[in-house]
């Protein structure tokens, strides 16, 4: 059996919740490992393939997050998560992967229950509010449509050559993954509007405000 035919029996293997919380913290850590496509201090990509190929896997991993919070989620797409991850012919970014599938496994403890999820402390402005408003369970579903939105936004930008805007909103979704991980794990942090994260390139700023929209609009009646 090949190693990522064993972690989707593992994955698979898991209850529910704590699938969840992997598949968020998975998302967290590639975030991370992109930030190993770019040079150090620069505004150039040092290797642009593996920036989409994570682009992809991100996008991927949050749609296989939204299926399970909906109980649309299959065992073979939950297979394939693990496979897409761990399957690559690129030491580099096999290395890069393998990094990201082990951190994110050391935050899933099956022996502990996960705690309830608490309403997020926020700002005070007509969005935020409106994101404090949901239930629990829709406020994950929210920003975990937000990271999704996020995944298309980069993939925009990177087709566009905007490195700066590519880096800006990784650091977004590295935000929105992390706000999931500590939810899940009953630990609350401030949930911004896009504006908030920083976005100072124009292009992911649009990109920040379109993917909020996007999340946003499975919830307007």
């Amino acid at each position: 059996m090949a190693e990522y035919e064993f972690q989707g029996e593992w994955l698979v293997s898991l209850p529910p919740k704590h699938q969840v919380l992997f598949l968020t913290a998975l998302s967290h850590s590639l975030t991370i490992a992109g930030r190993d496509s770019y040079f150090p201090q620069t505004e150039e990509l040092e290797h642009p393939t593996h920036l989409r190929r994570i682009n992809e896997i991100q996008h991927r991993v949050a749609a296989c997050t939204y299926e399970l919070l909906v109980n649309l989620s299959t065992e073979s797409f939950q297979r394939s998560i693990a496979r897409l991850v761990l399957d690559q012919s690129d030491h580099k970014l096999l290395a890069n992967m393998q990094w990201a599938w082990r951190t994110a496994k050391e935050r899933v403890s099956t022996d502990a229950d996960i705690a309830a999820p608490n309403h997020m402390n926020l700002a005070n402005s007509s969005e935020t509010l409106w994101v404090g408003a949901l239930s629990d369970d829709d406020c994950i579903r929210f920003m975990v449509l937000l990271a999704h939105g996020l995944t298309i936004g980069q993939r925009v930008l990177c087709y566009d050559r905007n490195v700066e805007g590519v880096k800006q909103l990784n650091q977004v979704s590295h935000q929105v993954a992390g706000l999931l991980v500590d939810h899940f794990n009953g630990r609350t942090r401030p949930l911004f509007e896009p504006f908030f994260f920083k976005l100072t390139d124009a292009q992911a700023r649009i990109q920040g405000d379109q993917a909020w929209a996007y999340a946003k609009s499975h919830f307007d009646a």
